[in-house]
């Protein structure tokens, strides 16, 4: 889709000896709103045959972006549950990436 090179990456493995996929993701950053869509939806896809699956990563979007609707509602996002909602930066703004 783009020429960065983007990739979904899988550890399966156990915890208590149930299965469990661990996934983690770079999405598109800037204005690509579509492709952060497109990959965000392949990426809950490709988990959707795990019993059990985390995905985690930079998804260069927040809770008030339109993207956040699209989170498979399977899937809680874990930074605002044990946040009490409170959204914050992972690196901090600037005249380049606000």
């Amino acid at each position: 889709m783009t020429n960065m090179g983007r990739s979904l990456l899988i550890c399966e493995t156990l915890i208590n000896n149930q299965p469990l996929a661990v996934a983690t993701v770079h999405l598109e950053s800037l204005a690509n709103k579509y492709y952060r869509e497109v990959q965000l939806s392949l990426s809950f896809k490709i988990l959707a045959p795990f019993n059990n699956a985390m995905l985690m990563g930079d998804f260069n979007f927040d809770s008030s972006w339109e993207e956040q609707a699209n989170i498979d509602k399977e899937y809680d996002d874990i930074y605002l549950t044990l946040n009490n909602g409170v959204e914050s930066f992972t690196m901090p703004k600037t005249p380049k990436f606000a």
